[in-house]
């Protein structure tokens, strides 16, 4: 808790020395409206996360002690569920469903604070009711399970890598909530292509009727697999090897998915692979649109394919406040100008969400440490 306070007021000297700033939306054809008044507390906003609700944005953030959430209805922001807080713990990932509900996955010490432990909590449209126990499985020594959420038509499902024993390579697991506990999707045993070699980082999105579709780093190796609702499918091998900093996967109501990786030497790439197909697409070029270049370095990005089968990519850059939008239009992108942002005060993201009309919404820090919420459409 100390070091909680101390990490806070440090930021807060940080803020002393710089001018504040309203956010403006500049050289692009988007145009910016902030939504509502800055979101926080008076400790501050630390971490953040933006989703494409079914009715509008629905931010969530922490502020080092408690995470909150509020949904946007057109005029103003609405607290879901108690203004008091969601829950004590690390905001890890977040997901709305088409219904409106919401579920948070969030980081907390054990009882003795031997260690960390993955826990969940679910806004049903009445309060938020914690998923269960802990999600891990082991007592492995370490914070950071890198994990993933998304709703699904049969309940929320978590991916996230843990090692059963400290120094262990971590492997691969995906639970989904079935009502009363969590239950592994397939027979519960890691879903590492091979044992021996660490999952190193984790993608998963939503797919028609339920399904599930996991993309997995794996010692320089992309991996994607399908649940097809009895067993997970391995899917055709993805182009382009290298050690993944980010990637995000989206999957379309015809089943097609979209794979965006941002690679540690500098090069983006995106992939789609089409219903039945039987090999990878290279959508090509995304380097090449305005505000990106292989050494354009990301801290958020955002995919959806879109009803008529086009991917649409939306990426930001806190330290630089600058995000952009770009759609790929069959055999080229297409994208404005990047619009440009105050940059945050620190290091944390600009969390970045796509909507159901193609607007792009982005949440960042202001220089008081509250969060700003602003959406560009147009252009």
């Amino acid at each position: 808790m100390l070091q909680r306070f101390i990490r806070i007021a440090s930021l807060m000297m940080i803020v002393a020395v710089l001018s504040a700033s309203l956010a403006a939306a500049q050289g692009t054809g988007l145009q910016e409206q902030l939504l509502g008044e800055p979101l926080g507390t008076p400790l501050g906003t630390l971490y953040n996360d933006v989703v494409a609700g079914p009715d509008g944005p629905v931010v969530f953030w922490s502020d080092g002690m408690l995470i909150y959430a509020a949904r946007w209805d057109g005029a103003a922001w609405q607290m879901i569920g108690d203004d008091a807080g969601v829950q004590d713990g690390m905001l890890e990932s977040v997901a709305v469903g088409e219904d409106g509900s919401a579920v948070v996955t969030y980081l907390s010490a054990s009882e003795d604070g031997s260690t960390g432990e993955l826990h969940a909590v679910m806004f049903d449209g009445t309060a938020w009711t914690p998923l269960g126990e802990k999600i891990n499985l082991y007592a492995s020594g370490t914070y950071n399970f890198d994990e993933a959420v998304v709703m699904t038509a049969e309940g929320p499902v978590v991916a996230w890598r843990e090692a059963e024993e400290f120094m262990q390579p971590d492997q691969l697991y995906v639970h989904r909530w079935d009502g009363t506990a969590w239950q592994p999707l397939g027979d519960g045993e890691s879903l590492n292509n091979d044992p021996a070699q660490a999952v190193d980082l984790v993608a998963l999105a939503a797919a028609p009727e339920g399904g599930v579709v996991l993309a997995s780093d794996e010692s320089g190796q992309t991996f994607v697999r399908r649940w097809d609702g009895t067993a997970w499918q391995m899917l055709p091998d993805v182009p382009e090897e290298g050690t993944v900093s980010l990637m995000r996967a989206a999957v379309g109501a015809d089943g097609s998915i979209a794979l965006y990786r941002y690679f540690e030497d500098g090069r983006h790439d995106v992939q789609q692979l089409a219903p039945d197909a039987a090999e990878w697409a290279a959508l090509a070029g995304i380097e090449g649109t305005p505000g990106l270049s292989a050494d354009s370095y990301l801290d958020e990005a955002d995919l959806r394919v879109a009803e008529d089968g086009s991917v649409l990519f939306a990426w930001s850059n806190g330290s630089s406040g600058t995000a952009g939008l770009a759609r790929w239009n069959g055999s080229a992108w297409e994208a404005g100008e990047p619009v440009s942002f105050m940059p945050q005060p620190v290091s944390f993201k600009a969390s970045t969400a796509i909507g159901a009309d193609d607007s792009l919404t982005i949440a960042r820090l202001n220089t008081g440490f509250l969060l700003e919420v602003a959406q560009y459409t147009g252009g």
